[in-house]
């Protein structure tokens, strides 16, 4: 099963393609990210998020896809833009016909590393030790947004093997 896992932002939505295999192995195939200007007006910005998802999911062809929900925020205007940029990202989902699975960041970490409450340095070293693979080095990168994406993969495999 190839699962792409999305973490959505409205300056950046991370992205995370992984195969599964019947003996719980993963493997990643992909990982970046989705950007839009900062100084962009914000109806723009949310029609670049879907054009780009759309052209990934036609590029990556995933069986499903597990995205992270909104679960808390600390400033209500960031929590509505993320909101509207996860509206875009299950519109662009639902006419591609792709089925879609969402899972609240506790879970995410109590999947993935056992602790709910795991810090992003202890997650994304679980992460590269599940994919075997090294982060770049490039602190330019949004490698967290990717890392985070991929735990929601991870996240969504594991969910799967479990229920049989």
């Amino acid at each position: 099963m190839i699962i792409l896992g999305i973490d959505p932002g409205t300056a950046t939505t991370g992205y995370g393609l992984i195969r599964t295999e019947k003996d719980k192995e993963y493997k990643m195939i992909e990982f970046g990210w989705i950007a839009t200007p900062k100084d962009q007006d914000p109806s723009l910005r949310l029609k670049s998020i879907y054009d780009q998802a759309l052209k990934l999911f036609v590029k990556t062809k995933p069986d499903v896809i597990a995205i992270e929900k909104l679960f808390f925020y600390n400033n209500q205007k960031t929590a509505m833009r993320v909101s509207e940029a996860i509206g875009v990202i299950k519109l662009a989902v639902v006419v591609k016909k792709i089925p879609i699975f969402e899972y609240a960041p506790l879970t995410v970490k109590s999947v993935v590393t056992k602790n709910g409450r795991a810090k992003k340095p202890e997650v994304q070293k679980i992460i590269k030790k599940i994919l075997r693979f090294r982060a770049p080095k490039n602190k330019k990168t949004h490698f967290d947004d990717a890392a985070d994406a991929l735990g929601i993969a991870i996240c969504h495999a594991k969910m799967c093997s479990e229920r049989g």
